[in-house]
């Protein structure tokens, strides 16, 4: 801790040189305390309620038996993709579609073990993931709450969906469509919640994300306002 470099100058009365070093820690502390606070108590409940929406919006388009093979396939992997995020900040087992039980119980392990690079995963369009990125860290090892938020947004934020190919553009369309479906006043409100904040607090995305998608698929002024457009559906 700097301060210990001021305190024993003190006691041995020595001049201390000041530098901005102790203005920034004493800042970062602040910085620190906020975003913790933020996390704990606003953004993991707020995304606790909304991945299980998610998931349930999916679920619900896979049960409808479309005919529509890609539909079908997008809406179970999403339906897989929102219960393990669900999965990763409440420990609830959400029924996941049969075809990724396997999947799901596989990406969890990879998840809790931490430990391991897996340079072309089938599940992702065969690109690389880190999973010791999932390991809690720094700020993130103060409670269990905190660590399963950690591991949620890992997950949520460093999952690759190459926007070059097809299976994952349509997985990313169609997880930015149930943004804006009937319910988007509640489902982008939510989604806002954590996403304008974040943003202010550390900054843009250096890749497209699903608000980059959600502004090509309704006008900005909708978007931020949490408006209904028909245009939407």
């Amino acid at each position: 801790e700097i301060y210990e470099v001021y305190e024993n100058n003190d006691y041995n009365k020595i001049p201390s040189f000041i530098t901005t070093d102790a203005y920034l820690q004493v800042f970062h502390e602040y910085f620190v305390y906020v975003l913790r606070t933020l996390e704990e108590n606003y953004f993991s409940p707020i995304l606790m309620d909304l991945t299980k929406n998610m998931y349930n919006q999916s679920m619900n388009i896979a049960s409808a038996k479309s005919g529509n093979q890609l539909l079908q396939e997008t809406a179970e992997f999403n339906a897989f993709y929102f219960a393990l995020a669900n999965n990763l900040l409440t420990n609830d087992n959400l029924p996941v579609p049969e075809r990724y039980k396997k999947d799901f119980d596989e990406q969890k392990r990879l998840i809790n073990e931490a430990n391991k690079i897996v340079w072309q995963s089938p599940l992702f369009e065969n690109s690389r993931i880190d999973y010791s990125l999932f390991k809690p860290r720094g700020n993130y090892t103060r409670s269990e709450k905190l660590r399963r938020y950690f591991r949620a947004m890992m997950w949520l934020g460093n999952t690759p969906f190459p926007y070059q190919k097809d299976k994952s553009l349509a997985r990313l369309i169609f997880s930015s469509s149930l943004l804006l479906s009937k319910d988007s006043d509640k489902f982008m409100k939510k989604y806002l919640a954590i996403y304008e904040p974040m943003e202010l607090l550390v900054g843009e995305n250096d890749n497209p994300s699903a608000f980059d998608i959600v502004q090509v698929l309704a006008p900005t002024g909708a978007v931020r306002n949490g408006a209904n457009n028909p245009a939407n559906n």
